[in-house]
């Protein structure tokens, strides 16, 4: 069939049970990955399609990858450590992992010009609930003032400081004399993590 369009002079798009996920999503991770300006980014992508996308999906044609699927897949995500292992994943960790799925998918599908229902559509009603959030009491003002009048004496302009700016140890141990001013804090810096 390719040989005919090419023949042809038309453009050969393969049909979607004819393309194999793991050798698309190999070459996509070549060519899209490191163009990714973030490197958290790259190392996020990486550990989702390494560690649980191409496992399932990598010997699966596209075609196979429908909605029903996408709900067995996000229904085995378990907790691989730890005092949970093996409990299911929460709903944020399984939309980040589906994210780099997603892209494969859409890229595929426009590069063939597949028209194909999308299977990521319904998938979010599937997924485990949000945890509900506690509404926790905050410190009022006073309750502040007393508790910073526990702390010792040498700490409290930097206890006092951190919790009326909101600024984490971290953050205020990296501000220079240059990024405070009288009207403001300039937080312009940032560190990320090496990569592998």
């Amino acid at each position: 069939k390719k040989l005919f369009t090419e023949l042809e002079g038309q453009q050969f798009n393969p049909e979607p049970q004819h393309v194999n996920f793991g050798e698309y999503a190999k070459e996509w991770m070549k060519k899209v990955i490191p163009a990714f300006e973030s490197p958290t980014k790259r190392n996020d992508y990486k550990s989702a399609l390494n560690s649980r996308v191409l496992p399932y999906f990598r010997r699966m044609s596209f075609y196979q990858i429908t909605s029903v699927e996408l709900q067995d897949f996000a229904a085995s995500m378990k907790k691989k450590s730890g005092k949970d292992k093996g409990e299911p994943l929460s709903r944020q960790r399984i939309q980040n992992i589906v994210i780099p799925l997603r892209a494969i998918w859409e890229d595929a599908a426009d590069q063939h010009r597949w028209n194909l229902r999308n299977p990521f559509e319904t998938l979010n009603k599937h997924l485990p609930s949000k945890p509900r959030k506690r509404s926790g009491k905050v410190f009022r003002f006073d309750e502040w003032h007393r508790f910073i009048a526990c702390a010792p004496v040498f700490f409290r302009p930097h206890l006092e400081f951190m919790i009326m700016t909101g600024l984490s140890a971290r953050e205020v141990a990296g501000l220079k004399k240059e990024d405070v001013s009288e009207k403001a804090i300039t937080l312009n810096r940032s560190i990320v993590l090496g990569e592998e």
